[in-house]
């Protein structure tokens, strides 16, 4: 109990969700939040270690008839 948990397992596991095209990122660690467009920005913030680590990647929808990028395709 107690323990505390290398927070870069967190940054590792966003990194291997990268190729699916995520872009925008975010981690909490102990409560505190930090987001980011690239995952690359938190480097600096995992390498402390935390007791609670949360990582989320947010995926754009693209439509596709109209190359932009928005929260719910049009019409759906």
């Amino acid at each position: 109990r107690g323990d505390k948990i290398i927070s870069k397992d967190v940054y590792d596991m966003l990194m291997k969700m990268a190729h699916r095209g995520p872009d925008t990122h975010g981690i909490c660690l102990d409560g505190e939040i930090h987001r980011g467009n690239k995952i690359s920005e938190f480097k600096d913030v995992v390498s402390r270690k935390s007791q609670i680590a949360l990582g989320h990647s947010r995926l754009s929808i693209v439509l596709l008839h109209s190359r932009k990028a928005g929260l719910f395709p049009a019409g759906a």
